[in-house]
């Protein structure tokens, strides 16, 4: 008998906590419901970054594999008779580089445009005010 009156006593103390809490989850979701969705921003460097990111690419790729030339060594022992040919080729490795840095800054232009894409929200409601930030990697 005294566990029922126990079980009685608290159910009666709680109720009324549940129905503030039913309450107010209703009104919130009432109020969402009338906030209308924050548009996304597109990313204003998305473009531009991407071209720059090609073109640097593009570039590297050329300058890493081009020949420019040749050049032919040919090895002589003491007498003067030659012993040994070696021909290399030229890369135009200093192309190859400004390349990768073009791609770099078309990367770095892009992650700009992306940040601030993605502000802090700021809300504001009867007695209280709410910050919200995404953070992604």
């Amino acid at each position: 008998m005294t566990r029922l009156l126990v079980v009685v006593l608290v159910l009666s103390m709680t109720a009324p906590a549940f129905a503030d809490i039913r309450e107010s989850a209703a009104a919130q979701a009432r109020r969402k419901a009338q906030e209308a969705p924050a548009a996304k921003r597109a990313n204003p460097y998305f473009w531009p970054g991407v071209g720059l990111m090609g073109g640097g690419a593009l570039l590297a790729l050329y300058g890493f594999n081009h020949t420019t030339g040749a050049e032919i060594h040919i090895g002589t022992d003491p007498a003067g008779i030659p012993t040994s040919i070696t021909a290399e080729e030229k890369k135009a490795t200093g192309l190859g580089f400004v390349g990768l840095g073009i791609a770099g800054a078309g990367a770095f232009v892009y992650m700009k445009g992306n940040k601030q894409s993605a502000m802090p929200s700021v809300q504001f409601g009867a007695g209280r005010m709410a910050l919200t930030h995404r953070v992604s990697f």
